[in-house]
């Protein structure tokens, strides 16, 4: 895959996002050489851009109605609430509830947890991953 244009064509994840996603890694070429290992080892190994909460939480802040959508998407194509399927995230490891999320989701910026914020950013990271692989090998 040679352009970021071609991954926004195979996916159904907002250009927005994707290009976020993209340039908050350092770029297109330090994305496509990141997606892979990645994809063996997970969005919680310290990436450039996602390492710190600092960084995820700005992210998910600013992506915020972006990376609520992908998760209505997904939780939605896996059967499930959002509210549920966020809950179930590794990351967050079952420590909050639906209204907790709901607060992250919906509520006033500055009543977000950072642990939930970062856990929506790294579950946005990953599905961008996901993505990008999922169109190299098909």
């Amino acid at each position: 895959m040679k352009t970021i244009s071609e991954l926004i064509k195979k996916t159904n994840i907002s250009e927005g996002l994707v290009r976020a996603v993209i340039h908050q890694v350092g770029g297109w070429d330090c994305f496509k050489m990141l997606a892979p290992v990645v994809i063996v080892k997970g969005v919680d190994q310290n990436w450039a851009g996602f390492e710190f909460h600092t960084e995820t939480a700005k992210f998910f802040a600013t992506y915020r109605d972006l990376i609520r959508k992908l998760a209505h998407d997904t939780a939605e194509e896996g059967g499930q609430s959002t509210m549920q399927m966020i809950t179930k995230l590794r990351y967050l490891n079952g420590n909050f509830n639906e209204d907790e999320i709901g607060v992250a989701l919906y509520g006033p910026k500055s009543k977000i947890d950072i642990q939930i914020a970062n856990a929506l950013a790294w579950f946005t990271f990953e599905k961008v991953v996901q993505a990008y692989s999922y169109a190299i090998t098909n």
